[in-house]
């Protein structure tokens, strides 16, 4: 019976697509305070188990308008017409060197290029003043995905917004924020994780671990009825 299950549970692991709908966390907070933003990591990280964290530490590359860096674990990040720049701050959710957006016209983009594919994947961000910050990428089906931020014009907020469980890994994120503020705001984003792709079993490598166990079980049990004789 335990052997017909196993074999059972590996055919449908091995026949069964991908069918696995994106969760979104996502948290904001007013001013200096992280809790809300803080939660949402955590609950990320619960969900996803281990992950990889790019600090922007060792950042190398063209800073300006259109600027393309590269970060320490091959991340790429660039900005189609607005000033790319760095900052070392530890304030909010920002910690150590930050990656600095200034706006030229009445919104910014930063587009994020991991190494490998991802996952899951998440950042923290600061400073959209109550405006719309959107997440599009492409995962087998085109997504956008749009939060308001908690901050009115003045204080501004820190936030963390992650999403796990994408139908096929992604290769490519753009980050697009607007806000009412003048054209010369500020964002600041930092502290991108993710999980590669290659952390992942897919559904046929599972399938083939239950065959082998379904063997070796079987294998075994002969092995006792032989011993038992």
């Amino acid at each position: 019976m335990l052997i017909r299950f196993f074999i059972i549970a590996s055919c449908l692991f091995t026949a069964l697509p991908a069918t696995a709908v994106p969760i979104v966390f996502s948290g904001t907070d007013v001013g200096a305070a992280t809790t809300n933003a803080n939660q949402a990591f955590a609950n990320w990280s619960a969900s996803v188990g281990a992950f990889t964290l790019d600090n922007l530490d060792g950042l190398t590359g063209t800073l300006g308008f259109g600027g393309s860096v590269t970060s320490a674990l091959g991340n790429v990040y660039s900005t189609p017409d607005d000033l790319l720049g760095t900052q070392n701050l530890t304030f909010g959710v920002l910690d150590g060197t930050s990656l600095r957006l200034t706006r030229v016209g009445n919104l910014t983009q930063l587009n994020w290029q991991p190494l490998v594919p991802v996952d899951a994947f998440g950042f923290f961000s600061r400073n959209h003043f109550g405006g719309t910050v959107t997440i599009a990428f492409n995962d087998g089906a085109v997504r956008s995905f749009a939060l308001t931020a908690a901050g009115p014009a003045g204080p501004g907020d820190n936030l963390f917004w992650g999403v796990d469980a994408l139908d096929n890994p992604i290769t490519n994120v753009m980050i697009t924020s607007t806000d009412p503020l003048t054209l010369s705001a500020n964002s600041f984003f930092d502290r991108f994780v993710y999980v590669s792709a290659a952390d992942i079993p897919e559904p046929a490598t599972l399938g083939l671990v239950l065959a082998g166990l379904a063997g070796l079980y079987r294998s075994r049990r002969a092995a006792c009825a032989g011993g038992m004789r």
